[in-house]
This record gives structure tokens, C-alpha cells and sequence, in this order.
């Protein structure tokens, strides 16, 4: 990623062996991002990384052509989801450049820039989850696993070891409640909430709950499903992760880490229904009540 945004697009395959880890340098070379050229060279092709960020993120291309070349615009990848609900999705190859532009757009976009360097922390908290222009590093989001490039976020918890110890949660909230209908989720900020229940009520991070990358901290796919929920009030019905089975697939890993959370067996969802989605069994809200 540093290549992409540094428009070095040929570069000694020694330098590359001595600073890319063996894994990730072959799911490059296996997806085509890499590519041989003159003896001891490697190209990096735009096209392909472009490919690649289509099919990692599920995208309909909807018959336009990947970008040929890394621009200093933002150039559109595809789109996520479908109708209303559509998300369109652009790769900022140079942020210095575009990024600015890019995130000024009224309609609901995913702005991927392929390193951290120039996100803020007001820029990550502006266009985070739940924003209509949300923006996402590519060097956060994307691990070689099995020989392939896959976003992190879709790894389930059982996944194989990816390198990078995963945040384990730091609060203990077992024996907090028996049943799903006993707890109420209020969202503080971006990054935290609180928890009422029967006893009380406790104000935890995304964190403290385990739903962090490893390295940055960032929220992973649960914490976003769980902000999710809060802001619609119970309700978990967007597109944002991609298609349909992508959006099962959110919802499995969120229920199955929250039934670690607190002990509680069975679902933590009601049966979906096409009219409102996933509904939780626990009460949510995107406020404070200052009820207690």
C-alpha cells in the first residue's frame, strides 16, 4: 500500500523480500497485484489492485471498467449494496492530493486510502461508521490469510492465526443478565457505550468489549454492527457490509461474540423479517437516557 500511494509502480523484488512479509508478498503475486518484469523487478499493477479491492468488497462494477492507472482524483471502484441502499466505493491512490475532494461528497460513499498516514483522528471520527462518506485504510483492512488477500473484518473468530494479536476484551460482563430482554445498549460516542442491566450499569469502549484490531485499535466489523443497532434503535437494516450473505455473515460473527460477552445462550436476535430487518432482543438507543 505504501507503493500505491507513493506511485512506485516498479520496484526490486530484493527490496520488496527484505520489507513484505512472505505471506502477504505471495497473496500479492497470487492475486496479480505483483507482476514479474524486467530480471529482479516487479510491477505493480493498477488495474489489478483494482480488481482485487472488487471482489474483497463484494462490488457490482455495473459494467465500468476498473481504473487503469493510480490518478490523483479518486476513482470510482463500484458500488455496495443495491437501490437506497447503495454505497459507492472509490479508491484514493493519492490522499495529499484527493482525498479532500473525495470526502466532500453528499452521497453515501466509501472512501478507501491505501495507508493510515493521512488519517487524523477528527478525520477518522468524521467520516467513521454511520457517516454518509465513510473512509477506511487499506493497510488496516486488508491480511494475507491462506494464501489470499481478505479484509480483516470478515474473518470469523475461529479464523487460522493472521500475525497479529487480536484484542481480547477487558471487562468481564458474564452473570451481568440472563436474558437478552434484561440489557439496554446506549451509545456515548463513536468508540463507546453504556450498559445497562439489572444491577446497574457499566460504560465499556470498543476495546474494553474486544472489538478492535489487533495493531491501530480501530473498530472492527462487530463494534460497527453494534453501532449500527444503536443508531436505528434495535434495528440492523443496511447494505453497508456488502450483499446479502456478507450482511448474515456480520450478524453471525456479532451474535456469536456477544453470547461470549455475557453468557447468555440462544440469539441475540429476533428471526429476520424482510419488512425490518434484524431486530435485537436487547434494547438499543443512539442517546444517553440519563435515567440512572
Amino acid at each position: 500500500m505504501e507503493l500505491v500511494e507513493g506511485a512506485r509502480h516498479f520496484v526490486r523484488t530484493a527490496d520488496l523480500e527484505k520489507k513484505v512479509a512472505p505471506d502477504v508478498l505471495a497473496a500479492a503475486r497470487r492475486a496479480g497485484i505483483l507482476r514479474p518484469e524486467d530480471p529482479g523487478f516487479e510491477e505493480l499493477s493498477a488495474s489489478d489492485v483494482a480488481r482485487v479491492l472488487r471482489v474483497v468488497y463484494g462490488l457490482s462494477g455495473r459494467q465500468r471498467p476498473v481504473p487503469a492507472v493510480f490518478e490523483d482524483a479518486a476513482s470510482p471502484l463500484g458500488w455496495m449494496g443495491t437501490e437506497k441502499n447503495a454505497r459507492e466505493v472509490l479508491l484514493c491512490a493519492r490522499p495529499e492530493r484527493g482525498l479532500a475532494k473525495a470526502l466532500s461528497r453528499k452521497k453515501p460513499t466509501l472512501v478507501l486510502v491505501p495507508t493510515a498516514r493521512h488519517l487524523t483522528r477528527a478525520l477518522r471520527k468524521r467520516h467513521g461508521a454511520g457517516a454518509v462518506v465513510t473512509l477506511e485504510a487499506l493497510e488496516e483492512a486488508l491480511v494475507a490469510l491462506g494464501g489470499r488477500l481478505v479484509l480483516r473484518t470478515a474473518i470469523a473468530p475461529d479464523a487460522p492465526e493472521i500475525g497479529v494479536r487480536p484484542v481480547v476484551a477487558s471487562i468481564d460482563l458474564v452473570g451481568l443478565a440472563t436474558l437478552w430482554t434484561q440489557l439496554r445498549f446506549c451509545l456515548i460516542d463513536n468508540t463507546s457505550v453504556r450498559i445497562d442491566h439489572p444491577g446497574g450499569s457499566v460504560r465499556c469502549t470498543h476495546v474494553d468489549l474486544g472489538m478492535a484490531h489487533g495493531h491501530s485499535r480501530e473498530p472492527t466489523q462487530p463494534w460497527d454492527v453494534l453501532w449500527e443497532i444503536c443508531e436505528h434503535g434495535g434495528y440492523f437494516q443496511t447494505s453497508r457490509f456488502g450483499n446479502a450473505e456478507a450482511t448474515r455473515q456480520a450478524i453471525r460473527r456479532f451474535n456469536v461474540q456477544l453470547q461470549h460477552l455475557f453468557g447468555i445462550r440462544g440469539s441475540c436476535f429476533h428471526r429476520y423479517r424482510k419488512a425490518g430487518g434484524w431486530r435485537a432482543r436487547f434494547e438499543a438507543q443512539n442517546h444517553l437516557p440519563g435515567d440512572l
